[in-house]
């Protein structure tokens, strides 16, 4: 499918993170997709008036999905869902994808490097890294503990030698700009997938 458009309609008490709006409404324009195209997004709570969502409330989220399919034929799908809101943490923690976290902070990391924000890239992995291994540790599961080692070693360019990908071989700050090299690194860990993360992990710095 071509032209692909993807939307996230979130209750007024959330509001969308890290992208161009900071509302309870996201657009991405994504472009070319295939049946292996994944894409991640992030909410948090709002800071406004409304507050978060309270405990033991349900909040509802609606995904919209805009392509043109090969006929010329413009598509849209909607798919909307009910979720608990909850501040017991051993029922969020039992519930995580972590595959999906780790492939969100992987997208979301590489983003902010793309545009320069390689200090934000770092705290965004390391962010992520924190909620991952806590979740493992409740788990207590040797299977995702594995996986977090391949999702580590993908993180590399990021945790520990982003240097390498900039003009100057420091990372102190945002003001530095990417070599080609590390501009096309980080564009294709951006748009990885579950599938590519490999790719990713065996990249030879």
């Amino acid at each position: 499918a071509t032209h692909c458009e993807v939307t996230l309609l979130l209750p007024k008490s959330l509001r969308m993170k890290g992208e161009r709006e900071a509302e309870h409404k996201g657009t991405r324009e994504v472009g070319n997709v295939n049946p292996d195209t994944e894409i991640t997004m992030q909410f948090e709570a709002t800071e406004q008036d409304i507050g978060a969502p309270a405990p033991g409330s349900r909040v509802s989220i609606q995904l919209q999905i805009r392509y043109k399919r090969s006929n010329g034929q413009m598509m849209l799908r909607v798919f909307t869902a009910d979720r608990d809101v909850t501040d017991d943490s051993s029922a969020t923690l039992s519930s995580l994808s972590l595959a999906i976290i780790e492939l969100n902070s992987l997208q979301a990391s590489a983003a902010l490097a793309v545009r320069g924000r390689f200090l934000d890239a770092r705290k965004e992995g390391e962010l992520q890294k924190k909620l991952i291994e806590r979740a493992i540790k409740f788990n207590e599961s040797k299977e995702e503990n594995h996986t977090l080692g391949e999702w580590v070693k993908a993180m590399e360019p990021l945790y520990t030698n982003m240097h390498n990908f900039t003009r100057n071989k420091s990372v102190i700050s945002d003001s530095q700009t990417l070599t080609d090299a590390g501009a096309a690194l980080f564009f294709t860990i951006k748009h990885s997938n579950r599938k590519s993360i490999s790719l990713a992990k065996n990249h030879q710095l």
